[in-house]
């Protein structure tokens, strides 16, 4: 109460003038805490919000690498299921069936396997072949026969104008399959 009547006693002490003056530094005061406080708070809500836009795009990036290990297991599975349907496979007798099936054995200068470390459980048999003077039909026809067979994809293609041979062409094309680590390898 003291503090009261002694704050009473001095506005009624002072002039109006310097009542007026007291009341807008008072006011000055007042507006200045209240732009503090304001700047504030709006310096903590985009802070905050900022924060949720990093949280909400890493918990996007992690969907996405959820949603794609999930694809990579469901075709792991594909994969496994397709691989013990035949568990004895060789790509090179496959190849050489193929070819002698289509009449093209005369028309390979050469071929290649080889086997590739694919990851802790698969591996990759690898067959490259050079075709030389064979006709865009037949080479469309043994691509066909690769496409058909599920075990197989065509790694790699490579084709030229055919130097010796007019109206023919010359072709480089690899094949691989997939095996299991421990059954890998290339053998007739």
């Amino acid at each position: 109460m003291k503090a009261l009547t002694k704050l009473r006693e001095l506005l009624e002490s002072t002039d109006k003038q310097k009542l007026h003056l007291y009341l807008a530094i008072l006011m000055l005061g007042i507006m200045i805490l209240a732009a503090f406080i304001v700047i504030q708070n709006r310096r903590s809500v985009s802070f905050w919000l900022h924060r949720i836009r990093v949280t909400n795009d890493l918990r996007e990036q992690v969907r996405d690498i959820l949603d794609r290990a999930e694809r990579v297991h469901q075709q792991r599975l594909e994969v496994d299921e397709l691989l013990a349907q035949d568990e004895n496979f060789k790509i090179s007798g496959y190849f050489q069936e193929v070819i002698t099936k289509l009449g093209l054995a005369d028309k390979k200068t050469e071929s290649e396997s080889t086997s590739v470390e694919r990851d802790e459980n698969y591996r990759a048999d690898v067959l490259t072949a050079k075709f030389s003077g064979i006709t865009m039909r037949e080479c469309v026809e043994l691509l066909q026969e690769f496409e058909q067979n599920q075990r197989i994809y065509t790694n790699e293609l490579d084709i030229k104008r055919s130097k010796k041979v007019p109206q023919t062409i010359d072709i480089v094309v690899s094949i691989a399959t997939l095996q299991p680590r421990a059954q890998a390898g290339i053998t007739e």
